[in-house]
């Protein structure tokens, strides 16, 4: 059992199972009896592995059947997310100033077969790796002030387990874009997003592709490109 009195920024606290909030009153003389008889109590139903409080409020909590949310002064769970099972604190990204964690899981070999991004405000499951069709993911990428979910990786069997690329809307979860790569080539770092378009880094080249007509704009020959910015013009770039 835990006593917790929720602040401001993002605190990680290790316990068990049951979390009561106490919200501390003054006097002083107080502060006894309101810790013997929390405001609130919240059941997750698993041990407890990690608690974050986020930006927002919402205490993010990692536990043995998955992630919940709990969100202080309401009666219920916000979210109670067990479709991964066990969830380790080294499995969750807090995107800064977004209010989303995204919840990552590896297979053998190192290989990420699992990932889900959670609005943890309102306790919406906006991506999961099952629902949206693919087998293995390569990338995962947050992109703000955009407010977009870029997605790169193996798609299952029914499409013939080819590479590919996705763009989701962070707002409603849903599909925006979706390319399909040459099968010798996977997405070897974080792609650019513009407002014209998406830039792809892939192992054997930079693809620009139009994502409103899924065409290709053009494809330079390069290797090994990790990272790429703009200008506000969005004219030039460096890699």
């Amino acid at each position: 059992m835990i006593l917790a009195s929720p602040t401001e920024g993002e605190k990680s606290i290790n316990t068990s199972n049951v979390v009561l909030f106490c919200f501390l009153l003054i006097p002083t003389t107080l502060i006894s009896q309101s810790a013997e008889t929390p405001d609130y109590r919240y059941d997750v139903g698993a041990k407890i592995n990690d608690m974050t409080l986020t930006q927002g409020g919402t205490l993010v909590v990692a536990t043995n059947d998955g992630l919940a949310g709990i969100k202080p002064g309401s009666n219920d769970l916000l979210f109670n997310f067990t479709e991964y099972g066990k969830v380790k604190s080294e499995e969750l990204l807090f995107i800064p100033n977004a209010p989303y964690v995204v919840v990552g899981q590896t297979g053998f070999g190192g290989i990420i077969t699992k990932k889900a991004v959670i609005d943890y405000m309102s306790g919406k499951v906006l991506f999961t790796t099952q629902s949206n069709g693919w087998k293995m993911i390569m990338t995962c990428t947050v992109m703000m002030p955009q407010n977009k979910l870029v997605v790169s990786g193996q798609r299952r069997a029914s499409e013939k387990y080819i590479n590919a690329v996705a763009v989701y809307d962070l707002n409603t979860g849903e599909q925006e874009s979706f390319f399909k790569l040459k099968s010798s080539e996977t997405v070897s770092g974080r792609p650019l997003l513009l407002r014209s378009g998406l830039i792809i880094p892939t192992t054997k080249s930079l693809i620009k592709i139009n994502m409103e007509s899924g065409t290709t704009d053009w494809i330079t020959k390069t290797d090994d490109i990790k990272f790429m910015v703009t200008d506000e013009t969005e004219k030039k770039s460096m890699h």
